[in-house]
């Protein structure tokens, strides 16, 4: 079965490069055999070098081909996995890896961590060397993976089965660097700091002269010592939580971007907060196993394990902005957070319609985007309680799911999803999520100071006294208008706010 290693995937439709993908295609027409894809580099002229640890060689691509750059394909073992093992010689048709997982260009030529060989081995002049091995050196390697160049030209390895991350220089001698680690696997390097996946324990880290810390991500322990469960959580960095993470890039202007393995996931890192840029089973099936990324120009690639393909976001794609959306529009802010957050995107390409009509089905929906952002786990979905909920409709899962947390009850045995949304049924709405949630709705405000607050129905006063203790609904003098249908500009103004007011 041949799967395309080059698919140009997931058109971004806005800028930013944080809104959500909305299209897939293929360049270049290259194929190669399904293979367990990682190790990316980009080559003098402009080709792309792929490690693919399952037949044990480097393939690459360009010019609307695929073919092998390095190593040979052994015959099968009894599984039908291609037998690895480390053999230097001739760059082709001669050497062999063990199981080659990190590509960097070094000395002149490429460094290749063979993870199986338990071995750093060099690509250069037509031929494969062994830079450092387990076997025939003073260092005990013990699962070489992901690598990174610091700005003297200084090799970073990390050895994931020794926890520890391992230094090489020009002139070849090898040194500790860091350890006491936990499973480390992907790095990078970005203005004198050394950025590492530490696997082990679902996070990331940033090493300094000044020392180690944790840039962004949390786990805990398990009842088995040493070993700790991720998560899936989007927003303020300081709550990120990723899922095992294997492969990190750093963009010039400080992003990271990260291949969340276990969450299925390519996350970015940015401006204090976590965003999600594509996710297995919302984007097409892509990416199910992401392990190395490789940033090139304004695309990120990466490599997936299981599907064995590259896939290649573009991440200033698209237009810069939204035809109806004023750049000072009060709403603006609120439309660009909004969507970088991952609650919406426009009606089209290049309309946000911010004055539209919203639907009670269209509001349960973003609630059900506001819980994924910060619990990515979630199942969103849940028992049938009104008999107005098509089984397949885009907002029927949804509205499941925000009966079973109480949020809604509809009307009867109905829930009236096509009706328009009023202005205290979303403030309605919001308190029930965030008292489900266990936030603090205690703060309360004096309605009387609003024009018209006698029209607000008895049933929405606790939640419109909550908003606007909140200030979700601006400052008191101006008309509330309770019973008005909630416009897309409002509802994201709101929904910003309330994120914001509660750190999420």
């Amino acid at each position: 079965m041949k799967r395309m290693i080059l698919a140009l995937a997931l058109a971004f439709c806005l800028a930013l490069g944080l809104s959500m993908p909305c299209d897939a295609r293929a360049v270049d027409g290259a194929e190669i055999p399904q293979g367990a894809l990682s190790g990316l580099a980009i080559a003098p002229d402009g080709s792309l070098l792929v490690c693919d640890s399952f037949h044990k060689l480097l393939w690459q691509i360009g010019g609307g081909s695929a073919r092998p750059y390095a190593g040979t394909i052994p015959p099968p073992d009894d599984h039908g996995e291609p037998r690895g093992y480390l053999r230097d010689g001739p760059q082709l048709d001669g050497a062999c890896f063990g199981e080659p997982w990190d590509v960097v260009p070094f000395l002149g030529g490429y460094a290749v961590s063979d993870a199986a060989a338990r071995a750093v081995r060099l690509i250069q002049g037509g031929q494969v060397y062994t830079l450092s091995a387990a076997e025939n050196g003073s260092v005990n390697w013990s699962r070489p993976t992901g690598m990174t160049l610091d700005d003297q030209g200084r090799l970073y390895v990390a050895d994931t089965g020794a926890h520890c991350i391992r230094v090489i220089a020009p002139d070849g001698k090898v040194s500790a660097f860091a350890s006491g680690l936990n499973s480390p696997t992907g790095l990078a390097w970005h203005e004198g700091a050394l950025y590492v996946v530490e696997t082990g324990r679902s996070r990331i880290l940033r090493i300094t002269p000044a020392g180690t810390e944790v840039f962004a991500g949390q786990s805990e322990e398990t009842q088995m010592p040493g070993e700790y469960t991720g998560g899936y959580a989007d927003g303020p960095i300081s709550g990120v939580r990723f899922d095992h993470p294997l492969g990190i890039a750093v963009g010039s202007d400080g992003a990271v971007y990260v291949a969340d393995t276990g969450n299925h996931a390519l996350r970015v890192l940015r401006d204090g907060r976590a965003y999600t840029l594509a996710r297995d089973g919302e984007d097409g099936g892509m990416p199910v196993q992401p392990r190395g990324l490789l940033l090139r120009g304004d695309l990120l690639l990466a490599a997936d394990g299981f599907a064995g393909n590259v896939l290649a976001l573009p991440l200033r794609a698209g237009p810069q902005w939204f035809a109806d959306v004023p750049e000072n529009a009060w709403y603006a802010g609120s439309v660009r957070a909004a969507v970088a957050r991952g609650l919406t995107g426009g009606v089209d390409d290049t309309h946000f319609a911010p004055e539209d009509a919203v639907t009670r089905g269209t509001f349960v929906t973003f609630l059900a985007r506001l819980y994924r952002i910060h619990n990515g786990t979630a199942v969103i979905d849940g028992d049938s309680v009104f008999a107005d909920l098509p089984e397949d409709a885009w907002y029927s899962a949804p509205a499941r799911w925000a009966a079973s947390w109480g949020i809604i009850f509809g009307d009867g045995a109905l829930f009236h999803p096509e009706d328009p949304l009023t202005r205290e049924s979303m403030v309605t709405m919001l308190y029930r999520y965030a008292a489900a949630q266990g936030m603090n709705v205690s703060s309360l405000d004096d309605l009387t100071v609003y024009p018209d607050f006698a029209q607000i129905s008895v049933w929405a006063l606790p939640a419109m006294r909550w908003a606007a203790g909140l200030r979700l609904l601006g400052s008191g003098g101006g008309p509330l208008e309770p019973g008005r249908t909630a416009t897309r500009a409002e509802v994201v103004g709101m929904l910003i706010a309330f994120m914001d007011a509660y750190g999420l």
